[in-house]
């Protein structure tokens, strides 16, 4: 990733295989759906891309969301969750538009994090340290910060 452009790599070489130029600053990494061949990523101005690995051309247009995306999206059950800095939860299925899983109070820019059928989500200067939530964005349970001293 650069400051304005997504780079792809030849494996062999690691000469520059193709570049693709991004609306905002880029600081988180992409994730890969290999079945699909698509990568998903965000920048830090809410623009969220999806970009046919293989030549770095958009597999769809690019979303503009209402945060920041600083953390790398997870890749669940055909589903690319991923979050912005304003403490929204997204949902997107190839295809389709995304969806709003959960507004939480902070800020997120760590990557959302799955275990079991859980989706785990950590804002910061929240009123929860810790989220966990189910496929459909509903909370299952919550860390609370310790009581100030």
């Amino acid at each position: 990733a650069g400051n304005d452009h997504f780079f792809g790599f030849d494996d062999l070489d690691g000469s520059t295989a193709w570049s693709l130029p991004t609306k905002g600053f880029l600081w988180s990494g992409p994730v890969l759906d290999a079945q699909g061949g698509t990568l998903y990523l965000g920048d830090l101005d809410g623009n969220f891309y999806s970009i046919t690995a293989a030549d770095g051309k958009p597999a769809a247009d690019s979303i503009k969301l209402d945060g920041g995306i600083l953390a790398t999206p997870l890749l669940l059950n055909g589903q690319v969750i991923f979050v912005s800095e304003s403490g929204v939860v997204y949902s997107l299925e190839p295809g389709k538009a995304p969806l709003i899983l959960e507004t939480l109070e902070g800020k997120i820019y760590t990557a959302p994090v799955a275990t079991a059928d859980l989706i785990l989500v950590a804002p910061f200067q929240g009123t929860y340290m810790l989220v966990a939530l189910d496929a459909n964005g509903g909370q299952v349970w919550f860390y609370p910060p310790a009581a100030a001293k």
